[in-house]
């Protein structure tokens, strides 16, 4: 609505007001700096001939060297307001309105308006108009048209000053369930809007915002209100506490606005309904009898009445049904942590009256509470050392119940070792040439590590998932001097280790023995063949000779000197090999006639 829709309904309101004398109706403004403002005004004068109005408005005083705004002349104004201030009203229709733009902290000041009917009189209206000039707007009215009540529809009004048809305010409400907004109407310096919802308890104590927007000067300004509903009685039930004694103490609890006022209890045995006459918000019965008992309440306002739903009095049972959870649960006795992070394991039990619970772990106990059916372990940073099994125990005066769980804390691998039967020292070991190596790497993790031996950056085997890897080299050679490496690594990290093999050669003095005692077991050989060989031939001579003159006889005469010659050569030959005297007719070897092919052929 703009500045002509202002001043109709300034008109509208004055609507039914005349005066037989000089009189003006203008209402105080506020308005926002760097905004506009339009004054609504109105006069009238005395019934008179005139030939023509004009009109003029003045700041701080009455005075022409003042004037902010004159019909007749726009440009006769004060330096600070030419451009700035205008009248828009007709003054035909006794209409003095003032518009002012672009304003100024200084703007704010009292104002009054003149008017001259040429041909009848001039008139300066003494009662001055107050206009103040903010830095913000001020905070959104909310208006509570009455109280709210659950089950009887509401209005709320919220109003924003506008005071610039260029600066509409923008209006919103915060969501509200079942609710509408009607249409924003204006009126005067305000706008405003109707909001209507069907208030219920869910309403209570919430709180409603208002919030005007106002786009030309990028302000915005919120108020809110919370809201107070009167409903009845609700959510009305009954909680129970043991006590000593064997006696329970039953309290019952409802939700209204006014409070409640009055409670009543009722027994429920067998399917018959008694009213125990009890009032109070809290009462002790006993337990621990074998029938099914039940008790329940109904709480009363000045609005109405809400019935709980009823409790059973349990009779009294060892634990059972215990169980173990946790958020990193993988199965029903297993969970998985990493290494670092916490652990939370809740361990829960049924029983009446409730148990004594006791977290163990290595038969240690590490926490425990005292008549309550829930115990909590809390490890706030978890270690390896933490891995293992945990032992939940619950019980009362009539039974025991345990359970078990198994903590696996994944980590990276560590504390890898390096062993061998031939270990020198941590880092190094030394092989005779020729014999095997055995060496073992291991390494604690979880999950289980991938192993890998490496030397001269080489793989030469590896394992997968395995927190062991041997490392066998069946007949060592000098070659394989050098530094070993084990690396063993999982999803979380890896660790590496070294080992240093050195190659030894054989002692010298275990080949001179092992030649030594090649030789001595060849000579007993050659002695032993050649005393067999004598003694075989002694046994021959004469078959010998005679077989000799047959060959001889046979052969041409050259041949068969020439081969008495070789033989006597050889024999001499012979004698002289083993430092004997070839003249000795009574040597050992003296009826020992050697065959030459078959003593070298051995040999």
């Amino acid at each position: 609505m703009g500045e002509v829709g202002l001043i109709l309904i300034f008109i509208s309101l004055l609507q039914g007001v005349t005066s037989e004398g000089w009189s003006m109706k203008a209402l105080p403004r506020r308005a926002i700096s760097s905004s506009c403002v339009v004054i609504l005004c109105s006069f009238d004068f005395p019934s008179h001939s005139y030939t023509a109005l004009h009109g003029a408005w003045f700041k701080y005083w009455y005075r022409w060297k003042y004037t902010i705004a004159y019909t007749k002349d726009p440009n006769y104004a004060m330096a600070t307001f030419v451009g700035r201030a205008k009248i828009i009203g007709d003054l035909e229709r006794k209409n003095c309105s003032l518009r002012i733009d672009s304003l100024r902290a200084e703007d704010s000041d009292v104002y009054y308006f003149y008017v001259d009917a040429e041909g009848y009189i001039d008139h300066t209206f003494t009662e001055p108009v107050q206009l103040q000039i903010l830095d913000a707007p001020d905070k959104p009215v909310i208006v509570l048209l009455k109280d709210l009540q659950e089950g009887t529809p509401a209005h709320i009004i919220c109003k924003c000053l506008y005071t610039c048809p260029d600066n509409h305010p923008n209006l919103t409400w915060s969501e509200l369930l079942t609710s509408s907004v009607s249409t924003i109407t204006e009126n005067g310096g305000d706008v405003s809007a109707l909001l209507t919802f069907n208030p219920s308890f869910k309403h209570h104590g919430r709180t409603l915002r208002c919030t005007c927007d106002y786009p030309q000067t990028s302000h915005r300004v919120v108020n809110s209100v919370t809201l107070s509903v009167k409903y009845s009685p609700h959510n009305t039930s009954v909680s129970m506490t043991l006590e000593k004694g064997k006696v329970i103490s039953l309290s019952c609890s409802s939700d209204g606005n006014p409070a409640v006022h009055n409670f009543t209890w009722f027994k429920t045995c067998q399917g018959k309904v008694t009213n125990l006459a009890l009032a109070g918000q809290t009462i002790t019965v006993p337990y621990g009898f074998e029938e099914e008992i039940s008790y329940y309440c109904e709480a009363t306002s000045i609005l109405g009445s809400s019935q709980s739903l009823p409790i059973r009095i349990p009779t009294e049972y060892t634990p059972q049904n215990l169980s173990i959870t946790s958020l990193d649960m993988i199965n029903a006795s297993w969970i998985n942590i990493i290494e670092g992070n916490s652990a939370v394991i809740v361990c829960y039990v049924e029983s009446f009256p409730a148990s004594n619970l006791t977290w163990r772990h290595l038969n240690v106990p590490m926490n425990r509470t005292s008549s309550n059916n829930e115990l909590w372990l809390v490890i706030p940073h978890v270690t390896s050392r933490d891995t293992g099994d945990y032992q939940c125990v619950a019980e009362n005066e009539h039974g025991a119940v345990e359970g078990f769980i198994t903590i696996a804390v994944e980590h990276a691998p560590q504390n890898l070792s390096i062993t061998s039967l031939d270990m020198i020292n941590a880092s190094s070991i030394n092989i005779i040439e020729g014999n095997s190596a055995v060496i073992i790497c291991s390494v604690e993790s979880f999950p289980a590590s991938n192993l890998t031996w490496q030397h001269l950056n080489v793989p030469m085997n590896k394992t997968s998932s395995n927190n062991e890897l041997w490392l066998v080299i069946p007949h060592i050679t000098s070659r394989d001097t050098g530094d070993y490496q084990c690396v063993a690594e999982n999803e979380h990290g890896a660790v590496e280790g070294f080992i240093t093999i050195t190659v030894e050669r054989r002692d010298s003095n275990e080949w001179k023995a092992g030649l030594l005692g090649a030789g001595i077991c060849l000579s007993v050989g050659l002695s032993g063949f050649f005393i067999f060989m004598c003694v075989r031939k002694g046994s021959s001579t004469g078959r010998g000779h005679s077989a000799q003159a047959e060959r001889m006889g046979s052969s041409p005469p050259g041949e068969q000197s020439d081969r008495y010659w070789k033989k006597d050569e050889k024999d001499l030959e012979m004698k002289s090999i083993r430092g004997l005297n070839p003249d000795t007719d009574d040597d050992l070897y003296a009826n020992c006639d050697f065959a030459e092919y078959s003593v070298y052929g051995n040999l």
